[in-house]
């Protein structure tokens, strides 16, 4: 049996100069085979918001290869970026 976690922590704001803020965090408890193909969503969901000028911090995983500018996925970071 394949086990799936996603953690999706996604916070937006508008402040008075119109800036718009995401922190997007995430893992994957998929097998390693079918792994990647998690990473890349959630580096497409991410891109998506930076290419439509968002402002974006992102959490992955324990691996942040799989993610390149990510942050590790810990409560202890996310908490700080808050």
């Amino acid at each position: 049996m394949v086990s799936f976690v996603f953690l999706s922590l996604s916070i937006f704001c508008n402040i008075a100069y119109g800036a718009q803020y995401a922190l997007v965090a995430g893992g994957s408890g998929e097998d390693h085979k079918k792994e990647n193909f998690f990473a890349a969503d959630f580096k497409n969901f991410s891109q998506g918001l930076k290419n439509r000028k968002w402002q974006v911090t992102t959490f992955f995983d324990n691996d942040t290869s799989k993610v390149p500018g990510s942050k590790v996925a810990t409560t202890a970071n996310i908490n700080q970026s808050i």
